[in-house]
């Protein structure tokens, strides 16, 4: 489906410099958001839940949510912080991520999220509440909470059965495997996958969705986006692997994780 963007301007957010958020307008009904910890690989704190939630409250723009972190979109929630906390404040603070991934999937203007890096638990739900979701070769998804018995946290059971067949959401929702650029586009979890090099890279697509005319984003998001190279292909979602998740989940055979 195409995208349209409203023609609604943004007023000027001003958010705290130290919440590891950075907003700009990146073009004529564009905001980006950049995740920009610092370090730490971009765990959210509460300032940074309460600075995206300011940001869906404050524009009806477009967002492009991307990171200044070299190595991860997201690793997840900062759970040193959260454990450090009373219990009252504990429940506040996953009352915050919940309600704020809500609004970022209810949105009604389209959400570009770009995962050049790691994604993990919480991270992983921020990019997979977004309508476009691009990867690159360096992408990697999981939700590491499955490995310790724990239910898939921040929305994530929501989003993986939006955007998976029913038995790859199982299978994923029990292993927390982690997952590729080849596997999140061929799982459904990313829309795109853009070659990080020479003419073809994210700053090309930066470019073009900033100068984009202020109706659509379709264009540079089809015109930069490729299928994921066979040479990523881990052999976790083949076809003969996703045909076997399906039987064990559907039929009642077994699979290895």
């Amino acid at each position: 489906p195409r995208l349209l963007i409203t023609m609604a301007a943004a007023s000027a957010l001003t958010l705290p410099p130290d919440c590891g958020i950075a907003t700009w307008r990146a073009g004529p009904s564009l905001v980006r958001v950049e995740l920009d910890r610092g370090g730490k690989l971009n765990a959210l704190t509460r300032s940074m839940w309460e600075a995206l939630d300011a940001v869906l409250e404050d524009t009806n723009d477009a967002l492009l949510i991307t990171s200044g972190d070299a190595k991860a979109f997201s690793a997840g929630a900062d759970v040193n912080a959260v454990a450090s906390e009373p219990v009252d404040e504990r429940r506040d603070f996953l009352r915050l991520e919940y309600e704020t991934l809500e609004k970022l999937q209810e949105r009604d203007a389209p959400t570009v999220a770009v995962a050049d890096g790691l994604a993990f638990g919480a991270g992983a739900g921020v990019f997979m509440a977004c309508d476009e979701r691009i990867v690159t070769e360096r992408s990697r998804l999981a939700m590491p909470e499955c490995r310790i018995g724990i239910v898939p946290d921040a929305g994530a059971l929501r989003f993986l059965t939006k955007h998976c067949e029913p038995a790859v959401a199982r299978y994923l929702a029990l292993t927390g495997v982690p997952l590729n650029a080849h596997d999140l586009y061929r799982t459904g979890l990313a829309t795109r996958y853009v070659p990080d090099k020479e003419d073809l890279g994210l700053d090309q697509l930066y470019a073009e969705l900033s100068s984009a005319p202020a109706g659509e984003l379709a264009t540079p998001l089809d015109r930069r986006g490729v299928d994921a190279p066979r040479r990523l292909e881990s052999g976790l979602f083949n076809e003969a692997t996703l045909q076997a998740v399906r039987d064990a989940f559907e039929k009642g055979t077994s699979v290895d994780a």
